[in-house]
């Protein structure tokens, strides 16, 4: 016996070495989405507001917020915060920023309620667009496509960047060949394919194939025609998200003779349905594989091996716990992580890696016991783990049985 504690004393310090042979199983996808942890930053990590409207992460990996006073870079210990102040009040054509991108070209695309910015991210320098030099000041959306094309989306409609020039063409039902007229831009998504996908409030659904230089006007999507937000995941799926009308699939989605809609929506005592109608912004978590909504309720996650099916994370009478409930942005950084923007909780954060490690816990029968403390474990030669409990004593899990055995 007193060899043995020798030995678990100059071990102790290894133990997590050891831990492997104490695992029942691994941690499964469905383990981590039931159990997200969520890292909050807010106006106590020098955010200037818990009002975050997009979180993107540029090119060189540095994330950014927008916010509804101005946008902020954050390196993973700090934010640095742009708008305009007293000290520089024209800095930013308005505060409230909708969205952003980068090119590149180390340019920062920044659309905000009144213009068009665009940061030049190695000067510093910031240059500024307003009507008429793009058909509208509210600028929703903007998308950098990966051939570096600029597209923004506008209250009055879509526009693309032309740099020789440093003006916009503006796609009107002329220049779309008559398909995409003056109508609220809500959304742009580039797919897979490079095809480029349209969203609107209320006008419907389009796309847009580059290398055809053509439009495709989609059938009504829903009865309000709205298109707030669009989505492909790693299935080459095309989810669109509505205004108050819920999340829909498109089935067929380049076929236009024969594309189909599956809508899922809210139904008021089904716990397992869509958060809410009203959905704000969709993104895939790789590590679950599962797709998650943001909406104006909370945190929708559905899997995909289970379609229709969500867990909903709220700040209030769920299971599922989350800080705030308006989730207005997703998206996956590039280490695989989760960023949440929301109305009223500021940034979110959450690592839904499976984690190697699975609770063991030691079923000891000794009422005399009150704790399971494991201060110091080792494997002999017969691969028998030995493990010193609190104060109290030795326990032997068997290798071969996998009973465990106490010894005080």
């Amino acid at each position: 016996m007193r060899n043995i504690l020798g030995s678990l004393f100059k071990l102790q310090r290894l133990w997590l070495l050891l831990l492997p042979f104490l695992y029942d199983t691994p941690l499964h996808a469905d383990d981590v989405i039931s159990n997200l942890k969520f890292k909050q930053l807010s106006i106590f990590n020098s955010l200037p507001t818990d009002e975050v409207q997009k979180v993107y992460q540029a090119k060189d990996g540095f994330m950014w917020f927008a916010t509804r006073y101005g946008f902020c870079q954050y390196d993973g210990y700090r934010t640095t915060l742009y708008k305009s102040n007293l000290y520089s009040p024209d800095l930013l054509t308005n505060n409230n920023v909708y969205c952003l991108g980068d090119d590149n070209d180390s340019n920062l695309w920044i659309g905000t309620q009144e213009g068009l910015n665009v940061l030049n991210k190695k000067t510093g320098e910031i240059r500024k667009y307003l009507s008429p030099a793009i058909p509208n000041n509210i600028v929703s959306c903007l998308l950098i496509a990966r051939n570096n094309t600029v597209w923004i989306g506008t209250d009055t409609g879509l526009c693309r960047y032309i740099p020789e020039q440093d003006s916009f063409a503006f796609y009107d039902l002329e220049l779309s060949g008559g398909v995409l007229g003056h109508c609220a831009i809500k959304s742009l998504f580039e797919d897979s394919a490079g095809d480029i996908w349209i969203g609107t409030w209320s006008s419907g659904l389009y796309r847009y194939a580059p290398t055809t230089k053509k439009f495709f006007a989609y059938p009504q999507i829903n009865e309000r025609n709205s298109a707030h937000v669009i989505y492909e995941d790693s299935q080459k799926n095309i989810w669109v998200g509505s205004w108050e009308c819920g999340l829909f699939l498109l089935q067929n989605p380049k076929d236009m003779k024969n594309v189909s809609y599956i809508n899922y929506r809210h139904t008021t005592g089904d716990e397992h349905s869509l958060s809410d109608n009203i959905v704000y912004d969709i993104a895939e978590d790789l590590n679950t594989q599962t797709l998650w909504v943001g909406t104006r309720t909370g945190l929708s996650v559905m899997r995909h091996k289970q379609p229709g099916a969500f867990l909903n994370y709220k700040s209030k009478k769920s299971p599922y716990h989350i800080p705030c409930d308006e989730i207005n942005s997703i998206i996956r950084d590039n280490l695989g992580n989760m960023w949440l923007g929301s109305i009223g909780g500021g940034v979110l954060l959450t690592d839904t890696h499976q984690s190697p490690f699975t609770l063991h816990r030691l079923n000891l029968l000794d009422e005399e016991i009150p704790n399971t403390s494991v201060r110091a474990m080792f494997a002999d030669a017969n691969k028998n783990i030995w493990m010193g409990i609190g104060t109290y004593g030795l326990a032997c899990q068997n290798h071969a049985t996998g009973q465990l055995m106490l010894h005080t």
